[in-house]
């Protein structure tokens, strides 16, 4: 099947995030890596990657604290 829409975030915790979007919002896990999981539903995609994979030339190095943070 082809995603018509991807995104792509950076997390802190891989595991606590794979754990949010699994059972709260409700994706599916498709693949997982070290360092990335990808989730499905319907034409939708979503990659969470670890935010330790930015090289400090990457745009968002330097904001990695931005953003919203889930407890």
């Amino acid at each position: 099947m082809d995603h018509f829409f991807r995104v792509k975030l950076y997390v802190n915790d891989i595991e606590k995030s794979l754990l949010f979007y699994e059972e709260v919002i409700g994706l599916k896990l498709y693949k997982r890596n070290m360092h990335a999981v990808r989730l499905n539903h319907d034409q939708f995609s979503l990659l969470l990657a670890s935010d330790s994979t930015l090289n400090e030339n990457h745009y968002f190095y330097d904001r990695k604290e931005r953003g919203m943070a889930l407890n």
